[in-house]
């Protein structure tokens, strides 16, 4: 009887461990699609919204095509 316990034992055992791999690996998985969400939006809201506003500053101020390059230069950069 003992023998044919030990295969179901040591089956129980590595389910156990897998279900706990997934868990680590689900959570795992949150964790990180949060950061990547809101670094996402820390780039849009602080960078890339900032950079625009002040390129359209820029621009609306342009009275020739030179200044119209200069500013998209430094939009650019």
């Amino acid at each position: 009887v003992k023998i044919a316990t030990q295969p179901r034992i040591q089956s129980q055992v590595e389910s156990d461990n897998q279900r706990r791999l997934r868990q680590l690996n689900a959570n795992a998985f949150r964790h990180l699609t949060h950061f990547v969400n809101n670094f996402q939006m820390y780039l849009v809201t602080e960078v890339i919204e900032v950079a625009w506003q002040k390129l359209t500053q820029d621009l609306s101020q342009c009275t020739s095509v030179d200044e119209i390059i200069a500013a998209h230069n430094r939009y650019l950069n």
